[in-house]
């Protein structure tokens, strides 16, 4: 399920859905993700990325190996895949959405519970 709000960016984040919402410090975190998603790496104004199917991602970003390396998966209350990846070359984090469930064809090095993700600060 795709929220209503879902506007189409350059390449494929969503102009309504960014890392823009300021904590101060340059601490920036996109709203309406849950813990452990929301927040950035970078200082800049990063959009959420947002993938009809793993293939699309696949096309954009290139698979989940030495270059963009899945480090947390999760099924969020609508159904849909939530990944936190790590970018090592550019020393940078990301979130990929996913419309459906595609967890199991991701692999991951975590899946937090949804206890463990209320209980981040």
């Amino acid at each position: 399920m795709v929220p209503k709000c879902f506007e189409k960016s350059i390449g494929e984040g969503c102009k309504n859905h960014c890392v823009g919402t300021s904590l101060g410090l340059n601490m920036k975190f996109a709203l309406g993700l849950p813990k452990g998603f929301c927040r950035s790496y970078q200082k800049s104004k990063d959009f959420v990325f947002i993938f009809e199917s793993l293939e699309q991602k696949n096309e954009h970003f290139g698979g989940y190996d030495k270059f963009n390396v899945a480090v947390w998966k999760y099924l969020d209350k609508n159904g849909n895949t939530l990944v936190r990846c790590f970018q090592p070359r550019l020393n940078n984090g990301i979130v990929h959405v996913f419309k459906g469930n595609v967890i199991d064809l991701i692999e991951a090095n975590y899946t937090p519970t949804t206890e463990e993700l209320e209980a981040m600060d």
